[in-house]
């Protein structure tokens, strides 16, 4: 009878051996096995730990503005710390995480899909969490906010259980990771990756697009019906941004003409609303919130990421539109 249990002991043992190394593995070596848009969110975090010189105006957002703003065209201490797939409810807790390793910043333009105020996208789970950028007790504050206030966003469709196997690096969140990491030279991909946001003061490389013709399903909403969480959130950053003494604008993205064309009118009225009421709640700050379009070769595809060519243009036009911030003189004021 112990031999019998010795021998399942041992032979259960070697068959979870190998999930066992898998994950001490891609928990070790993450730059290996992640796929190349893990780069980002490493050096977002290290930049967020510490850094040596001051960031006056700081880019916040999601991909939209990770692309867009481009700190070389603006000035010498622009910072894009905006990440691919961020919602305002990551955003505040990467702000609040940032102000307390570094001095605030004199600026902060926010920068996101106008999406991202109506669902989640599930980029939390498939982005933020999957690279550990957001710990655990951030994960917990989410979801008691979101049970507390009887709304759903983040934690909609998933559980603290689905955050806990991510959390464990669980083989079942990234076998596809380990394989294609063995399969493929995923390193120098990360590391090409990384050398670049360094280089670029936190900037991601566009896509090579010649331009976006369609429209975004953006034109398929009749209403603005936002929901509570993503602007409880914003509200947060808003507030934080208060108690700091940092000016903060937000500046929305442009669309194509293709999509502007196709608005709904009643979408649109309820959208300046919600955006009026911002700026009334918070005179503060700056609320640009105004629709506006680009000639569609300024786009690289239907997210309405700008090409090169369109992000050079943004942030031209940005700095002209917002010299007295991006003014040399400014920064030595």
């Amino acid at each position: 009878m112990v031999k019998q249990i010795i021998f399942i002991i041992v032979k259960f043992t070697f068959l979870i051996l190998p999930f066992i190394c898998m994950s001490i593995l891609v928990r070790c070596f993450p730059m290996f096995f992640m796929d190349e848009q893990y780069a980002a969110f490493k050096y977002n975090k290290e930049y967020t730990e510490g850094h040596e010189k001051y960031c006056r105006i700081l880019i916040m957002g999601d991909s939209l503005a990770k692309i867009s703003w481009i700190p070389d065209e603006l000035s010498d201490d622009t910072f894009n710390f905006a990440l691919l797939g961020n919602s305002p409810v990551e955003n505040y807790y990467y702000l609040y995480e940032y102000l307390q390793n570094n001095e605030a910043p004199k600026y902060i333009f926010y920068t996101q899909a106008t999406d991202r105020f109506l669902y989640s996208g599930g980029n939390f789970w498939k982005r933020n969490l999957y690279f550990h950028r957001i710990n655990a007790d951030e994960i917990l504050d989410i979801y008691k906010t979101e049970k507390e206030s009887g709304g759903g966003y983040i934690f909609e469709e998933k559980s603290l259980f689905d955050a806990a196997l991510y959390l464990n690096y669980s083989p079942s969140c990234y076998s596809a990771a380990f394989i294609n990491g063995l399969m493929s030279n995923r390193y120098k991909k990360n590391m090409d990756e990384y050398n670049y946001v360094v280089k670029y003061r936190g900037r991601t490389e566009p896509g090579k697009g010649k331009g976006y013709n369609g429209v975004h399903s953006i034109v398929n909403y009749t209403s603005f019906d936002y929901n509570s969480i993503p602007d409880l959130y914003v509200r947060k950053m808003l507030e934080l941004c208060r108690e700091k003494s940092i000016k903060m604008i937000y500046q929305a993205p442009p669309l194509n003409r293709a999509t502007y064309k196709k608005l709904n009118e009643n979408f649109l009225r309820e959208y300046n609303k919600y955006m009026q009421k911002l700026q009334d709640d918070y005179p503060e700050a700056l609320i640009n919130g105004q629709f506006y379009y680009y000639d569609n070769i300024y786009f690289n595809d239907d997210w309405l990421h700008l090409n090169e060519n369109g992000a050079i243009k943004f942030s031209r036009e940005m700095k002209q539109k917002y010299n007295y911030i991006f003014d040399p003189q400014e920064a030595g004021a």
